[in-house]
């Protein structure tokens, strides 16, 4: 067992059981294959651990979102998935960076990118498409196989007029 793992706290229990039943401490490292250093700590911190054995919580920076904020956010995008990072991250009082980072860290499957709108277009660039429409209304099929078709748009005709 390397040294950064941690025992399951089924295999702690195991372990204490074991030493209150009276085996000794190399009989329950061999039967539960554990290092003989690792059952001695076990069996120290069985009152600190408590009744279920758990893992207890290390020290550090504490989380600045917690999981009913996230789940609070996660329910807003799924609501209004239009919604501006920006604004779903100022309802939760925390900068935009640490917002996106704590959605990934709880929930890795969801990525919040809203939809873009596409700009509106210019009279002259409804003329235009209408224009090039019209002139092509009678093309054979042939030629139009000779042009590219792709469902990439690019088009940034007008950018930033508002439609009247």
């Amino acid at each position: 067992m390397g040294r950064s793992q941690e025992l399951h706290p089924a295999k702690r229990q195991d372990i204490i059981t074991k030493r209150e039943c009276g085996l000794s401490w190399k009989q329950i490292s061999e039967m539960t294959g554990v290092p003989l250093s690792t059952c001695h700590a076990t069996y120290r911190a069985r009152l600190i651990r408590g009744e279920n054995q758990e893992t207890l919580t290390r020290p550090g920076r504490p989380p600045k979102l917690s999981q009913d904020q996230v789940e609070r956010a996660r329910r807003l995008i799924r609501r209004s998935p239009k919604t501006p990072l920006q604004a779903i991250a100022t309802n939760l009082q925390v900068h935009p960076e640490t917002f996106t980072r704590s959605l990934r860290k709880f929930d890795p499957d969801i990525i919040h990118k809203p939809c873009r709108t596409r700009p509106y277009l210019t009279d002259a660039a409804v003329q235009k498409r209408l224009e090039y429409a019209e002139d092509h209304l009678d093309d054979r099929f042939e030629q139009c196989e000779e042009v590219w078709w792709t469902d990439e748009c690019a088009i940034r005709i007008g950018e930033g007029a508002e439609p009247e």
